[in-house]
């Protein structure tokens, strides 16, 4: 019987946070699906909010250095933010209607969920931190333009990515079963 790393979380989780206390029943109502929902809910929520100040701070930078006449550009800026912003809060809203329909976003006190929604933010906030690395960036941009997965694939080989930002790559897979 194979289990997974999910299920040893929840577990051990539980364990330490309930100090010994019954948890059989926490367990039971806790899959592999929804520890790592709730961990992309944290990820994608954390990406929302770094989004949106990039956003702010890039076009600041772009309108005091843009001529009257090119204000047009910042449209167009507003645009690619509002299609990623939009992406975002798709997937995040996905993430969190699967947690409401399984009952875990009603306030109950599940420690395990609570510790992978913090995981999915700490992980999400340190990949921000470390894709800014001057060292992961130069080696970053001499992979050119990334056109489709492949090409992430490719440039993840010549330039590794913390194992932070490894993690967060399991939210982009479409893991909910509904």
């Amino acid at each position: 019987m194979r289990i997974s790393i999910w299920t040893v979380v929840a577990a051990v989780s539980i364990l330490f946070l309930t100090n010994g206390r019954s948890f059989s029943q926490e367990i039971a109502q806790i899959t592999d699906i929804e520890l790592p929902a709730t961990y992309c809910l944290g990820v994608v929520t954390q990406q929302i909010e770094k989004a949106q100040e990039r956003f702010q701070s890039e076009e600041k930078k772009l309108a005091s250095k843009l001529p009257p006449d090119d204000f047009y550009l910042l449209d167009i800026v507003r645009s690619v933010f509002r299609d990623q912003a939009h992406t975002l809060i798709e997937r995040r809203d996905r993430f969190r209607d699967y947690l409401k329909v399984k009952g875990f976003m009603s306030g109950r006190n599940i420690k395990s969920i609570e510790l992978a929604l913090r995981q999915g933010t700490t992980d999400a906030t340190q990949c921000f931190i470390d894709i800014e690395d001057p060292i992961h960036k130069q080696c970053t941009q001499q992979c050119g333009l990334k056109k489709d997965a492949n090409d992430d694939y490719r440039c993840d080989s010549k330039c590794p990515p913390s194992a932070a930002c490894t993690r967060l790559k399991r939210c982009l897979e479409n893991f909910l079963p509904f």
